[in-house]
């Protein structure tokens, strides 16, 4: 759900002045009541389907998929139901061109540079996008990922002249 109603504290808002609504026009405030329950509906699919899908996730031992960050059971399924198994192309090269994020050489003449590909699996593509995301939001919790980003190394000392 998007919008205002993405909470249960706006649905019941939304309800009460639907209520309230009754009177003066009956049958917009039928259809919003109407639509409010179906919001509550979808709500609880969500979550059950959310519940199944972690299940799934978790019986088919893919733990290793679980542990990248960004990578929640929804994401996981997306990947594992596009994929089956990374594991299955030839190359990182064949698994990036089937998701679409391989860049596209787009050179002229001398200018050779690259673009991103139209193609690939958008679906993954979006899948590696959102884990893309939250990683670049939230920095790692176990140490440094490059030299530059750890603890500064000094310099030995020097001996002192006598």
């Amino acid at each position: 759900m998007t919008g205002a109603l993405i909470s249960q504290v706006a649905l019941r808002r939304a309800r009460n002045l639907a209520l309230k609504g009754r009177a003066h026009d009956p049958v917009r405030a039928k259809l919003a009541l109407a639509a409010i329950r179906r919001l509550h509906a979808l709500t609880a699919e969500i979550k059950a389907m959310e519940i199944d899908i972690a299940a799934a996730v978790e019986l088919r031992l893919h733990q290793h998929l679980m542990a990248i960050p960004g990578v929640g059971p929804l994401v996981a399924a997306k990947i594992l139901g596009e994929t089956h198994d990374a594991r299955h192309f030839r190359s990182a090269a064949a698994f990036a061109a089937h998701a679409g994020t391989a860049p596209v050489p787009a050179s002229t003449g001398n200018t050779h540079r690259h673009r991103s590909a139209r193609g690939g699996n958008r679906q993954l593509n979006h899948a590696l996008f959102t884990i893309a995301m939250v990683q670049a939001r939230w920095p790692p919790k176990h140490g440094p990922t490059s030299p530059g980003n750890g603890p500064r190394a000094r310099p030995a000392p020097r001996p002192a002249d006598a």
